[in-house]
């Protein structure tokens, strides 16, 4: 059977840590999993609003660039522009924070493909808060789902889903 002509049932996608996932999916539905959440987050909230903000807090002109501040005005204008953010528009952070989670299942899925646990998803998505760690564990979190094939032939998570 080929890959359009199968069922795709967006529940199971989402939802069920079973079986496999091949790339071409996977790439799909984080390419359009990131547009969407862009979009939402650059249609809800106003991020020059929030500079006008945080400068105003900190009395710093507000047509003055970046580049021309202090270190003391640069982090108070940082901090200000964060604070801002969680506090006029919880619910985008929210929904962002909430929303990220949609993206577990199928990169367990394209562990499996891979022939390992998912608990290496995990962990990776685990460790990468920590500073210094994070960088080469969300490097990895992008190359090991997206880039790497999968195993060829059955694998301990099931068929592979190339030969469906």
């Amino acid at each position: 059977m080929s890959e359009l002509n199968q069922k795709f049932d967006i529940i199971d996608f989402l939802f069920s840590a079973k079986g496999r996932l091949n790339r071409k999916p996977y790439n799909i539905f984080i390419a359009f999993f990131c547009l969407n959440i862009y979009l939402i987050f650059s249609a809800t909230v106003d991020l020059q609003k929030l500079e006008v903000q945080a400068y105003q807090a900190c009395n710093i002109p507000p047509q003055t660039p970046m580049e021309d501040l202090s270190d003391r005005e640069a982090m108070c204008a940082m901090d200000m522009r964060e604070k801002e953010l969680w506090r006029t528009k919880p619910w985008s952070v929210l929904f962002l924070f909430l929303s990220s989670f949609l993206i577990i299942i199928p990169t367990i899925k394209r562990f499996h493909d891979r022939n390992k646990s998912g608990w290496w998803a995990l962990g990776l998505m685990a460790v990468s808060f920590i500073p210094y760690i994070s960088f080469v564990a969300g490097l990895w979190l992008i190359i090991e789902p997206m880039f790497l094939r999968g195993t060829e032939g059955p694998n301990d998570y099931g068929p592979d889903p190339l030969s469906l």
